[in-house]
């Protein structure tokens, strides 16, 4: 049989794809990657640093509640909490980003950041294999910013 004339392919154009059939999640990465914006944020945009990509990625799925990451401040424990429950549902396919969101925004501040110590520990706890224990990086007694913490999370939503 003869496929649907826009699953087929064409000699100057390459092949045409269903839109079911494209990987979301790795165009956006392709996108951040390649230095496009898919959302916006106040503080991770083009030239704001080496954590864009990660900030942005993180940004179009509700990790953050407003249009401002502070990629410099201390994740708090709540917030990291939810990121990690957010990885997970992003790797499962299943993040809402607006629920997401909106259950950080709800979390009272913890009122210290979290530590790598505590942040690998909570990502353990969800079955998943912490980076932030890298060599040379800081003591995991040390508090994580929310840009080191966008990194790692940016890493383990690599397809």
């Amino acid at each position: 049989p003869t496929p649907p004339t826009h699953l087929r392919r064409r000699r100057r154009r390459g092949s045409l794809l269903p839109v079911a059939a494209v990987d979301v999640h790795r165009v956006q990465r392709a996108l951040v990657e390649s230095g496009a914006m898919i959302t916006f944020l106040n503080d991770g945009n083009p030239g704001a640093g080496a954590c864009v990509p990660a900030l942005q990625m993180l940004g179009v799925h509700g990790f953050f509640p407003s249009y401002d990451a502070q990629p410099d401040r201390p994740l708090e424990l709540t917030e990291a909490a939810c990121w990690v429950d957010g990885i997970a549902a992003v790797r499962g396919g299943r993040n809402v980003p607006s629920a997401l969101a909106r259950r950080i925004l709800e979390y009272a501040p913890a009122g210290r950041g979290v530590t790598r110590a505590e942040w690998n520990e909570l990502l353990r706890v969800r079955g998943m294999q912490a980076d932030s224990d890298e060599a040379g990086s800081a003591p995991s007694a040390a508090c994580l910013t929310r840009a080191e913490a966008a990194g790692f999370a940016y890493r383990l939503l690599a397809p």
